[in-house]
C-alpha cells in the first residue's frame, strides 16, 4: 500500500523535475523519502513515463479563432439586433386632413394651417419629419408636429392669387431626407378672409307684443 502511495506522490511532481535524478529512501517503518539529492541509503528512484495530452487538432478551414475573431463576431451578431430594435416602423397611413381637398385654405397674410394623420405617430427620435410641397415647389421647412403653419416666407418669392387653386404634396422623410411614405395630394383654394365672408350674427328673436306670463 505504502508503495502505491509512493508511486502516487510521483506521479503529480512538477514535470520539471522529470529531467533531474529523483532518489527515494526507505525508512525503517516502511515509509518512503523522496529527494533530487542522494542521501545516504537512497537508490535512483525509478518515475512513470509521461503522458502528455495530445495537441489540439487544427480549426477547419475558414473557422474562427477562439479569441479575437469570435468576440468580433459576437459583437457584430449584437449590433445587428440592436439595429434590429432601432428599426424604424412602417409607417400604415399618412394623409393631409387639413385642408381638405376641393376645399378652401383660409389666410390673410398667404400662412395657413396645415394638418396631416400619421399611425404609427411619427417617430421623432429616428429623426423623421414631415415635409410639403405647394405646387411642385418644397416649402423649406421640416415639420415635426401634426398640425403646422405654411410660413409667409414661402410666398416672398411668389405672388400670392387669392381665390386660386393650388395642390399640396405631403411626405415623411428621414433624418437625411430620404422619402419613407408619401400622402395623396389635396387641391383646394387658397381665400382671403373678408367682411363678407364673415358668418353673420343670428338675429336676436323679438317678444311677442301681448304677451303674458303667468306664475
Amino acid at each position: 500500500m505504502k508503495r502505491i502511495l509512493a508511486l502516487l506522490a510521483l506521479s503529480i511532481i512538477p514535470c520539471w523535475l522529470s529531467a533531474q535524478t529523483i532518489y527515494e529512501q526507505h525508512g525503517k517503518d516502511g515509509s518512503v523519502i523522496f529527494s533530487d539529492q542522494k542521501l545516504p541509503g537512497s537508490v535512483p528512484a525509478e518515475l512513470p513515463p509521461e503522458n502528455p495530452a495530445p495537441p489540439a487538432p487544427p480549426p477547419p478551414p475558414g473557422a474562427l479563432p477562439a479569441t479575437g475573431a469570435a468576440s468580433g463576431a459576437g459583437d457584430a451578431v449584437k449590433s445587428r439586433e440592436e439595429k434590429k430594435e432601432d428599426a424604424a416602423l412602417p409607417y400604415l397611413s399618412f394623409r393631409i386632413t387639413k385642408p381638405e381637398d376641393n376645399g378652401s385654405a383660409w389666410a390673410n397674410t398667404a400662412a395657413f394651417d396645415v394638418r396631416v394623420a400619421v399611425d404609427p405617430p411619427l417617430q421623432i427620435g429616428l429623426g423623421h419629419a414631415f415635409m410639403v410641397r405647394i405646387n411642385g415647389q418644397d416649402v423649406q421647412a421640416r415639420f415635426t408636429a401634426t398640425e403646422f403653419l405654411i410660413p409667409p416666407e414661402f410666398f416672398s418669392g411668389n405672388a400670392v392669387v387669392f381665390n386660386q387653386r393650388y395642390q399640396l404634396d405631403a411626405r415623411i422623410v428621414d433624418i437625411n431626407g430620404n422619402t419613407l411614405v408619401t400622402a395623396e395630394p389635396v387641391s383646394f383654394y387658397l381665400r382671403r378672409h373678408t367682411i363678407l365672408n364673415r358668418p353673420k350674427p343670428r338675429p336676436t328673436p323679438t317678444p311677442r307684443h301681448g304677451a303674458s306670463h303667468t306664475q
